[in-house]
């Protein structure tokens, strides 16, 4: 009797099928810790029957002709390119490996394709175990439990291709050193008939490993929850897509591990994290056309070529710890202004801010420091708005170390011509805060030196002061877009028209008149030339803040 699994020709073991295609369903009970206890008789037999059909094809013994090559998938190139030895297990339903011997040593390749891992698939090479020289691919196949390769001190020197698979547990690599790792669109999509009730939920977890190359491309919708890499050294890792569609992930993680090469694309990812992680020298960075919700480095120290950021877009969370950002590239990089922004002991020396979009600058938490740094930087990429922003960010900051100083010091020049420079035009950001000081200021000297002393409009325009005041620190403690920035302009407009009936304007030709400097002769006829050359001495200070204020707004 042979088997009934379409085209083979073996023997049956039980059910009507061979030790290959039968379910294997009681080969294993469970335990009370709700594990999986196999068969040790049953499960050795597979891999010993396994590793012999392999060993016919490898050596193209006579016994080939025996078998049905259908139970076989094509002959194809993998590995050291030897393809005439490569062969494919395909449609098995493979028990779990309790001992690394079940892996036949002088065979150089495993390679499954449409193969069912019925339950937790773990290669584990002990201390003792030699280095594996082995290539490993997995087409299309599916595991209901973990994929784990692990090793205390030994690896494996060879490939390891895992790709079109089906995944309902995660994926871990934990130990010493792969050659390459290549992992090609995985996914969770089930197209069984019978119900598997195990949650589908890999993360790809990869531990204390070095490796020459590890590659994620064609990663489908969904189809991992978070990849992780700690105590890893890799000359290079890529995380490519679909051409048609883009790689979602939950979380990808670095953390404590070196790296070479490192370039990731076209992907969605909700919180990506390098945690105190080195890229060595020489090293090319490449992260373009990611949606980020989270954007955290934590510890990220460099000797990179170059670390290049295109098409980037951060909406909820943009967080830099110990950041070493020099060389650093950032092209069409988008922070929303929602979006949480905090950069702590970080350093932007010779970074290119080519094309960088902040957000609301003025909610970015930072030191004095690092807000100089994007001042400059910013400046020398012609970017003269952003940089006014980083100035007035820096000088919020610096007005902090002021506070602990005390006016009675040697610090009290500091500290007058820094109030002068907030309160008069706020660090040059406001035109229009010079200018109304301008207006109280000649309207208060006006009226001590004219006879027909005009209260009623002095007091109107220092009301006009203190809305437009109030209103410009609201705006500013208030995130960008919720207040248009000329509302503390028309505010103060508007309330002149109102209070006045427009009367004002009345004596603002009187008032002209006393601000002009031909009026010099006029006044110190009646007595007022002291009094009006000190006038002019303070409007010449908000004159300079006015004119600084104004070319900053377009230009540094």
């Amino acid at each position: 009797m042979t088997c009934q699994h379409p085209q083979c020709n073996l023997e049956i073991f039980e059910n009507n099928k061979c030790i290959f295609h039968c379910e294997k369903d009681n080969w294993f009970t469970n335990t009370d810790k709700n594990e999986n206890k196999w068969d040790k008789t049953k499960v050795n037999k597979f891999w010993s029957e396994l590793n012999k059909l392999l060993k016919i094809y490898y050596k193209k013994s006579t016994d080939i002709e025996k078998l049905d090559i259908s139970l076989f998938g094509s002959i194809t190139s993998f590995g050291n390119g030897n393809s005439k030895n490569y062969r494919t297990i395909r449609n098995f339903n493979i028990p779990p490996l309790l001992d690394i011997t079940n892996l036949d040593e002088k065979l150089p390749y495993y390679y499954f394709d449409n193969c069912t891992f019925i339950d937790d698939f773990i290669i584990d090479l002990k201390l003792e175990d030699k280095h594996m020289k082995k290539d490993f691919n997995f087409s299309q196949c599916t595991f209901k439990g973990t994929f784990e390769i692990k090793s205390d001190s030994a690896g494996i020197d060879g490939t390891i291709n895992i790709g079109g698979t089906k995944h309902f547990d995660d994926i871990k690599f934990e130990g010493d050193y792969f050659k390459s790792v290549i992992i090609d669109n995985i996914n969770h999509s089930l197209h069984h008939k019978k119900k598997v009730d195990i949650k589908f939920s890999p993360n790809l977890i990869i531990r204390h490993m070095f490796f020459d190359s590890i590659i994620f491309r064609h990663l489908d919708k969904a189809m991992v929850n978070n990849i992780l890499f700690v105590y890893i050294k890799a000359k290079n890792i890529y995380i490519g897509r679909k051409a048609y569609d883009r790689s979602n992930i939950n979380e990808l993680k670095i953390q404590n591990s070196l790296l070479e090469q490192f370039s990731i694309s076209d992907s969605n990812i909700k919180e990506f994290k390098i945690k105190e992680s080195h890229f060595i020298n020489n090293s090319r960075i490449n992260i373009e056309n990611i949606k980020f919700n989270n954007f955290i480095l934590d510890g990220l120290y460099q000797d990179s070529e170059k670390i290049y950021f295109n098409q980037i877009e951060i909406s909820d969370k943009f967080l830099l710890n110990k950041a070493d950002l020099h060389e650093t590239v950032f092209e069409s990089f988008k922070i929303s202004s929602d979006a949480e922004k905090e950069i702590n002991d970080s350093s932007f020396i010779n970074a290119h801010l080519n094309s960088i979009e902040w957000g609301n600058i003025n909610s970015i938490k930072s030191s004095r420091n690092v807000f100089r740094q994007l001042k400059s930087l910013s400046d020398q990429k012609a970017n003269y708005i952003d940089a006014n922003n980083f100035f007035v960010k820096e000088m919020k900051e610096y007005k902090k170390e002021l506070l602990t100083k005390m006016w009675f010091s040697s610090w009290w020049e500091e500290k007058f011509i820094f109030l002068m420079n907030e309160q008069i035009s706020y660090f040059g950001k406001s035109w229009f805060q010079s200018l109304v000081w301008l207006f109280i200021v000649s309207l208060v000297f006006f009226n001590i030196i004219e006879e027909n002393v005009k209260p009623t409009l002095t007091i109107q325009f220092i009301i006009t002061g203190i809305i437009y005041f109030s209103i410009y620190k609201i705006r500013n403690k208030i995130k960008c877009g919720k207040l248009p920035y000329i509302l503390p302009h028309l505010c103060s407009v508007v309330y002149l028209f109102y209070i006045t009936d427009g009367s004002f304007f009345d004596s603002l030709n009187e008032l002209s008149h006393f601000i002009n400097p031909a009026s010099y002769n006029e006044y110190k006829e009646k007595g007022w030339a002291s009094i009006w050359s000190f006038h002019k001495a303070i409007i010449a200070i908000i004159i300079y803040h006015f004119t600084i204020s104004l070319r900053r707004q377009t230009k540094r």
